[in-house]
C-alpha cells in the first residue's frame, strides 16, 4: 500500500510539473516544496520506498551532477529542483537511472524535432526543450517497474 501511494505521488509530481513545463515555462517552486516536504515524511515515517539516508543522497546527486550543464545553459533550475524531490521519492540509485533516461528522451526528441530554428539569414535560435516532460516520461517507466 506504501509504496503504491509513492506510486501515485511520483505521477502526480511529475505529470503536473510537466503541465507547469508546457504551459508556464516554469514549474513552481511551492509546488515542489509541498511535494519534497511529502517524500521527507514518507522517509522518516517508513512509508517511503526507500531510506532517509539514500533519499537524501537521491535529492543532492541532481543538483552535483547537473551543475555544470546549469551554468552551460542546457538545463534549466526548476528541470534540477524536480528531479531533487524526485529523488527524494525514489533515491539515488533510481535518480540515476531517471536522470539518463530524461536526457536520453530529451536528446532524442529534440533530433527529431530540429533543434534549431532559423530566423534570418545570420541568425540561429535553439528551441526549447521541456525536460519536465521527459522527466515524467522516465517516471512512468519507474511508477511501471521498468527500472
Amino acid at each position: 500500500m506504501a509504496v503504491m501511494i509513492v506510486k501515485i505521488s511520483v505521477f502526480i509530481l511529475t505529470s503536473v510539473a510537466a503541465y507547469m513545463d508546457i504551459t508556464r515555462e516554469k514549474v513552481s517552486n511551492k509546488w515542489l516544496l509541498i511535494w519534497f516536504l511529502a517524500a521527507v515524511a514518507a522517509d522518516i515515517s517508513g512509508l517511503g520506498v526507500c531510506s532517509l539516508k539514500e533519499a537524501a543522497v537521491g535529492t543532492i546527486l541532481p543538483v552535483v551532477i547537473l551543475a555544470v550543464f546549469f551554468c552551460l545553459r542546457l538545463i534549466g533550475a526548476g528541470d534540477i529542483k524536480l528531479l531533487c524531490v524526485l529523488g527524494a521519492f525514489i533515491g539515488a540509485q533510481d535518480i540515476l537511472f531517471c536522470m539518463l533516461l530524461s536526457f536520453v528522451f530529451a536528446v532524442a526528441a529534440a533530433l527529431v524535432h530540429g533543434m534549431f530554428t532559423h530566423v534570418g539569414a545570420n541568425e540561429i535560435r535553439v528551441k526549447r526543450v521541456h525536460v519536465a516532460v521527459y522527466i515524467f516520461a522516465a517516471a512512468v517507466l519507474w511508477i511501471g517497474g521498468v527500472y
